[in-house]
């Protein structure tokens, strides 16, 4: 008796044993087949520095040791992605330095008819590249719109005026989807950052923009917004407090903080490594490069 009973006890043992590996196979499989999540997806940001040659926003200092080498003396806040390289505006001229995402200059834009420009972006439904020129006496508070049309012999084009936003367009004008976005003012511009200006994108003039988000940052203000395929705000820098800071819709904490400015974003949602976030630093030939979950 006492050697039956400890058989079956044996095979009851074994059968439990394997009972319990058939469930934590799947389990495993289970966990293997859920999607990481946002905050997952995302990793540190890499910044990348280049020398910007024949430019008002050329570096002051060349010889000077780390970042401060690459410091400029003219604003830059504009940044676009044209499918394959970043383009970088500079607020002193009409120079568009082209760049790769690893940070390598590949060549330089020139755009006629302006004095400067600020928030940029490539529209590959037009093949034209959106500006918002730098004019009158506060800089900050700049809102003209235009395009301009790039001849490939001479890589230059001249700037094509079609209206103006509320709120300004220094900090960023993004193109998505047949529309456009805008916003520019600082906190110290006597402006208002407070609201995302947006219109129908069109050749001719007027172009109509009007106010029609507010920023999902915590303290209401943005610096670069980009929409998602929704067509609804999804990604947004923060320059109002003395950290810095990106968000994502919906989230309750940034992705990314620092003490230097983030000003215009952009998204490419096709990098070998997938969609990865760019932002301009402000008066530095530089920009940060941010892996994200989605674009």
């Amino acid at each position: 008796m006492f050697q039956r009973w400890s058989h079956r006890g044996m095979l009851s043992g074994v059968m439990l044993g394997r009972v319990q590996i058939r469930w934590f196979v799947v389990v495993l499989v289970w966990l293997l087949a859920v999607p990481a999540t946002a905050s997952a997806a995302t990793g540190p940001m890499k910044i990348h520095y280049y020398q910007r040659p024949g430019s008002a926003c050329a570096s002051t200092n060349p010889t000077a040791a780390g970042a401060k080498k690459y410091t400029s003396a003219v604003s830059q806040t504009g940044l676009a992605f044209d499918g394959s390289e970043l383009l970088v505006s500079c607020w002193g001229d009409g120079s568009i330095l082209k760049v790769s995402e690893a940070g390598s200059v590949l060549g330089q834009l020139q755009v006629t008819g302006v004095a400067g420009l600020g928030g940029i972006s490539w529209d590959a439904d037009h093949n034209v590249l959106w500006a918002c020129a730098i004019t009158g006496t506060n800089t900050s508070l700049s809102n003209q719109i235009g395009w301009v049309k790039f001849d490939p012999s001479t890589q230059s084009g001249a700037w094509h005026y079609v209206g103006n936003t509320p709120h300004g367009c220094t900090n960023n004008l993004n193109y998505a989807n047949g529309v456009l976005w805008a916003d520019g003012a600082y906190k110290l511009s006597h402006g208002s950052s407070q609201w995302i200006d947006v219109g129908t994108a069109v050749l001719d003039p007027p172009l109509t923009m009007t106010p029609t988000y507010r920023p999902f940052t915590p303290d209401g203000h943005v610096s670069g917004a980009i929409p998602g395929a929704d067509g609804q705000p999804l990604w947004e820098a923060d320059n109002w407090g003395t950290t810095k800071s990106i968000w994502k819709a919906g989230a309750t904490s940034p992705i990314e903080t620092a003490t230097k400015r983030f000003e215009q974003l952009v998204c490419d949602p096709n990098t070998p490594t997938g969609p990865m976030l760019f932002v301009k630093w402000f008066n530095q030939n530089g920009f940060g490069a941010l892996p994200v979950d989605t674009c």
